[in-house]
């Protein structure tokens, strides 16, 4: 499983905020990445999906305090790539 340059980014600015936070939003993403390695194919199109060519698949997941993120990330063959982790409140992702 692949992850975008942008995933240390996020990781480090939910730190600047709040280390202890930061450790659980950790642990739940990490959570549903374990389900995405053994059936991804069972996640919905993202709504993005219509704008690319490649089929981007998303997967949400909680934080303790309620947060819903968005994985997105496409399946090629056996490899589950993420493309992004997408906050509450983030625009849908378009191509440039």
């Amino acid at each position: 499983m692949r992850r975008s340059a942008t995933f240390p980014q996020f990781c480090e600015w939910i730190a600047e905020r709040s280390a202890e936070g930061a450790a659980r939003w950790y642990l739940a993403l990490h959570s549903k990445l374990g389900v995405l390695r053994i059936n991804a194919e069972r996640f919905s199109l993202a709504p993005e999906s219509q704008y690319f060519e490649q089929e981007i698949r998303n997967a949400t997941f909680r934080t303790r305090s309620g947060r819903r993120y968005r994985i997105l990330f496409t399946i090629d063959a056996s490899d589950v790539n993420v493309l992004f982790v997408r906050a509450p409140g983030q625009d849908l992702i378009q191509p440039v």
